[in-house]
Order: structure tokens, then C-alpha cells, then sequence
């Protein structure tokens, strides 16, 4: 059975923005389907991740929610597409 993934970055307003839930909360609010999620962060933005994830957690449990290795720009696609995460060190993504 294949796994549905999200891979999202952490943004300023994750996981609570000024009126609420963030956009990562608010669209697990009205999707729920999600087998797994991806977080994508800055280096600077290590802790904020990690209060994401356990956002995740506490209200979605069933959720696997993982955080990827902290980039240095998250506009740099080509390091995103070789990112490892931490599960089993494997890329994100690879050509078929």
C-alpha cells in the first residue's frame, strides 16, 4: 500500500500564526489523509520545526511526522531534492 506523504517547510506562522493554526495545521484542519509529513527547515529554525511536529502529534497522532535535515536555503531546490532525512538517511527524492 503506498504511502501518502506531505513534505512542507516550517514557515514563520507554523504551527500557530496570529489568528490560530498556522497553514500546516490549518490544512491538516480539512485533510487529515496524510500518512506521513516532511518538515523542511532553516538552520535557524531548528525549534520552531520541532513545535510543529509535536503540534502534529498532539493533535493528529496517527500522523508519522519527521523533521529533515536543517537546510540553508529553502529556496536552493537543488539541495532540497538531495536532502536526506532522518529516518534511514535515504534522499527525498531520486530519479526513477
Amino acid at each position: 500500500m503506498k504511502q501518502k506523504i506531505l513534505l512542507s517547510f516550517n514557515g514563520d506562522q507554523d504551527p500557530y500564526g496570529r489568528y490560530g493554526d498556522g497553514p500546516i495545521l490549518s490544512l491538516l484542519s480539512e485533510k487529515q489523509d496524510y500518512d506521513k509529513i516532511i518538515l523542511f527547515h532553516t538552520e535557524n529554525r531548528v525549534a520552531n520545526a520541532q513545535e510543529t511536529k509535536d503540534a502534529i502529534k498532539a493533535k493528529y497522532p496517527r500522523i508519522e511526522t519527521e523533521l529533515a535535515l536543517a537546510l540553508s536555503n529553502p529556496t536552493d531546490y537543488a539541495e532540497l531534492i538531495g536532502a536526506p532525512h532522518y529516518g534511514n538517511q535515504t534522499k527525498i527524492w531520486s530519479k526513477p
